[in-house]
């Protein structure tokens, strides 16, 4: 049974978003004979865990037969992803299965590496980019932005010296950064969703370049490039200057 966001089968439960209610609702959806189910309780919380893991998911679970999804609606980024990638799920927010098929979709393997690539060659659309030396994706706009302190200067020298592309992904469309990245031997910016769009498109020899801000440093990025088999390098940086952050909090970062 899917109700108000949450899988339950006998004693198990399975959550894949926030519920609406606080306490679990009674009532049940339509009936459905099978299906197959992609999505993630990550992927529902963050565009770049949807972009980097449910899509990949997806092809198993159209392989095993109709898939389906949660998210009612799809918009911006998302909704010309799912189009780029011939994603059509059938769209739900309560129903009773006959028999539901989910994934153990582990990373680390060559399946989900091919997926990887497949994933690709559909955003990209088979076009050949020329090299170039890098994509900068800085993130100055939309609901949470993230910036140096001496971003400026930076991208200066990125621009000027190292011939790199000034991108914020999020003022751009889906194409736009895939034209951007599809060439890159490096694709760098502050660790986030955003770099995912560059990461996913930028070929099998490069390397994406993450700066880390001192308080938040994660490696979820590195295991994407380490299964793809591309180059992962990062900087922390340290608190002499100020950089705002997600949660309105304050980072050093130099």
């Amino acid at each position: 049974d899917l109700v108000d966001g949450v899988l339950y089968s006998g004693e198990a439960a399975r959550h894949l978003k926030r519920r609406a209610r606080p306490m679990p609702a009674c009532w049940i959806g339509e009936e459905v004979a099978t299906a197959s189910l992609y999505e993630s309780w990550v992927g529902n919380q963050w565009f770049g865990n949807w972009l980097l893991g449910d899509t990949l998911t997806y092809r198993l679970a159209e392989a095993a037969g109709s898939p389906v999804t949660t998210r009612l609606i799809s918009s911006g980024h998302m909704a010309r992803d799912e189009a780029l990638l011939g994603m059509r799920p059938r769209r739900l927010d309560r129903a009773r299965f006959d028999e539901l098929i989910l994934f153990n979709d582990m990373p680390h393997n060559s399946h989900m590496a091919a997926r990887a690539r497949d994933f690709r060659e559909r955003v990209v659309g088979g076009r050949v980019h020329r090299a170039h030396p890098g994509v900068d994706l800085w993130r100055r706009s939309g609901r949470v932005q993230r910036s140096l302190a001496n971003e400026a200067a930076l991208t200066e020298v990125l621009a000027w010296r190292h011939r790199f592309t000034i991108l914020d992904p999020m003022a751009e469309t889906v194409d736009e950064i895939a034209a951007a990245c599809a060439g890159a031997r490096v694709v760098a910016g502050i660790e986030g969703s955003h770099l995912c769009h560059g990461m996913m498109v930028m070929p099998d020899d490069a390397c994406l370049l993450v700066v880390q801000p001192p308080y938040r440093v994660v490696s979820f990025l590195k295991a994407i490039t380490d299964y793809r088999g591309q180059e992962f390098a990062f900087v922390v940086g340290n608190s002499g200057d100020i950089d705002i952050y997600a949660g309105g909090r304050s980072y050093g970062i130099d």
